[in-house]
């Protein structure tokens, strides 16, 4: 009991000096504020951020605001962008500018401490993100493994530390006294990095990228953005400067800004307290102008709601439709159910699994043919690869690929020779009024695909192993079209998970008709493969984890739904204040294997339908 009551006295301790310095921040940050001329709505408080979204600090609503109210004013001059730090005229003459200027101006203004005209805002910031670029090559090998993002950091780190020395040994040369060496250390580019990379906005053509005070301490929501802020009258033809013609209400409110340090008070603020902190008395009395001399001020950024926000509800900026894995990448937080999360096959790893079936001639010479069809895969940074989307819906290019992998060599040199393939197929869906169709659904015409015939259509192989479409019914099964014992077992333990835990949408509703006419059964079989492949590629169970005795050697003999709840169980022990990296890490894992999982649903569902 004693020793409960001498942890708890500690923890009180801790807890009251850091509240005391986040206080002293906060105040020294909003005198800044008033003095560069930044003006806010006296209907937003501070509080303490989520921590399990990376946020140190959040913004409520302190009464009921409405679509179009105007909450903030922000001067462009009081954005820290390479035109306007310190070091402006060094970094255009050093020829440095984007985000790799940027990072470099906020070392700068960093290395002049209370001299730099930021200091009020960057003392409220935190050194760094924990993004995953600052994190050890053993944290990556081990959290990031299999995932969207292990290759992607690598590579960032070695840009990263080549564009380090570059420019440093530039500026070295240049202004080597203006750049003290215990200031721009490569710990304090990859920490100005991470802070450009989660918190920059684009300012405008000029400033380009810039660090935007207040416009960065509202937090992220997927889809669910509450403000946004954009240059007056804009004439861009971006999503900002659309914003800006949306109606604007209560200029008069502009001026006053309240702390709430209480995260459970839903953004009540009491009257009196020490923590309030007013920039005048009447709401604009500090500002750089009256509300009429905003007006037409292009050297103004504004900060609008886009929809009404209740009263103590925290008002959410959305950073864009990202998946986790951009997320984790860019901001160092993870969102769970995220819509607009993907898994990535490379063409490599289709490569691995076609080929065990087929020669790699067979492999190479389908794949041109394809691509000479007018399909191809994704690409970013030399690899090429296909998405599978947040409902395990796969790429149709990817379908359309192994479709043309297993089409028996009759029908497949039937495209190899048509002199114009994708002009025939064109001229017969414009002849139909179908114009709308992409290269895969103009190459399936020419393959014989039209709507309402997937239900009509199956495709048997016969004793030799050539493959043929039939019209009508189900057939009867022959030898070479039976289910192995294996994939018996797998899709039996499949779907009686699915009758347990019924999917919201039917495969039918995900999968539209041409995908559905796609996944023939050889197709099917392929694609299943590939997923426990790509599966594989994650940091392996503990033995004796799983809810039933698997062989762990490959990698590959258990089912996706064990991985996803392995995934799942880990996650629910961990405890993201104390450990983000592992909490996150964790996450993507899971939001990824959840996706093959689905997938993996889909195309056994289709399967059974054609057996």
């Amino acid at each position: 009991m004693m020793m409960n009551a001498v942890v708890f006295a500690w923890w009180w301790v801790f807890v009251c000096v850091f509240l005391g310095i986040f206080c002293r921040k906060l105040r020294a940050f909003i005198r800044w504020m008033r003095e560069n001329g930044i003006e806010y709505s006296d209907a937003l408080a501070f509080h303490e951020g989520d921590k399990t979204v990376a946020a140190d600090i959040g913004v409520k609503a302190l009464y009921d605001l409405k679509e179009g109210d105007l909450i903030a004013t922000i001067p462009k001059e009081a954005c820290l962008t390479v035109k306007t730090s310190q070091a402006a005229a060094m970094l255009d003459e050093a020829e440095l500018g984007g985000d790799l200027g940027l990072a470099v101006a906020v070392m700068y203004e960093r290395s002049k401490q209370q001299f730099s005209k930021w200091y009020g805002y960057l003392q409220l910031l935190p050194f760094r993100q924990s993004l995953p670029i600052v994190w050890s090559l053993i944290e990556i090998d081990s959290l990031l493994a299999g995932t969207e993002l292990h290759k992607a950091i690598k590579e960032d780190r070695r840009l990263i530390q080549q564009d380090w020395r570059e420019c440093y040994g530039i500026l070295k040369d240049l202004y080597g006294e203006k750049f003290l060496e215990n200031w721009f250390t490569l710990e304090h580019f990859l920490a100005a990095k991470t802070l450009v990379a989660s918190r920059a906005f684009q300012v405008d053509d000029i400033h380009g990228f810039g660090m935007v005070p207040l416009a960065d301490l509202f937090n992220h929501k997927t889809a669910a953005e509450d403000v946004h802020f954009t240059s007056v009258f804009d004439d861009s033809n971006s999503e900002e400067a659309d914003l800006s013609s949306s109606p604007i209400r209560n200029k008069h409110d502009i001026g006053q800004f309240h702390l709430d340090l209480n995260s459970n008070n839903n953004g009540c603020h009491h009257e009196g307290s020490e923590e309030a902190v007013s920039s005048s008395q009447n709401g604009v009395e500090n500002s750089t102008g009256s509300p009429s001399d905003w007006e037409g001020n292009t050297d103004i950024l504004e900060m609008i709601l886009v929809k009404d926000v209740a009263e103590g509800h925290e008002i959410f900026n959305t950073y864009g439709m990202l998946s986790n894995s951009a997320l984790l990448h860019r901001y160092g937080f993870t969102e769970p159910n995220n819509p607009f999360d993907i898994v990535n096959v490379e063409l490599a790893t289709v490569s691995d699994i076609c080929c065990q079936s087929f020669t790699q001639r067979h492999f190479r010479r389908r794949v041109n043919i394809w691509r000479k069809t007018g399909c191809e895969p994704c690409s970013s940074e030399g690899s090429e690869y296909f998405e599978i989307t947040a409902d395990g819906k796969p790429q149709a290019e990817l379908l359309m690929l192994l479709y043309i992998i297993h089409l028996p060599d009759p029908a497949c040199s039937s495209l190899l020779f048509e002199d114009d393939l994708v002009g025939k197929a064109t001229r017969d869906v414009v002849a139909e009024n179908e114009n709308k169709l992409n290269a895969v659904g103009r190459v399936a015409r020419v393959l014989g695909w039209s709507k309402g015939l997937c239900s009509q259509r199956v495709l048997v192989e016969d004793n030799n192993g050539n493959i043929s479409a039939k019209p009508g019914k189900r057939k009867r099964q022959t030898r070479s079209s039976k289910l192995t014992k294996h994939e018996t077992e797998m899709l039996s333990t499949t779907n009686r998970k699915h009758k347990k835990n019924p999917s919201k949408e039917p495969a039918t509703q995900i999968l539209g008709e041409l995908d559905c006419w796609l996944l023939t059964i050889p197709v099917c079989r392929c694609l299943m493969s590939l997923l426990l492949e790509r599966n594989s590629l994650y940091p392996q169970e503990e033995e004796g984890s799983m809810t039933k005795s698997v062989q762990m050697q490959s990698g590959k003999n258990f089912s996706l739904k064990d991985s996803v709840d392995y995934e799942r169980t880990k996650l629910e022990n961990i405890n993201c204040e104390q450990d983000p990296k592992l909490f996150h890490a964790l996450s993507l894992r899971l939001s990824e294997r959840t996706i093959l999982h689905k997938c993996w649903c889909l195309i056994s569902e289709r399967l059974k339908s054609l057996i």
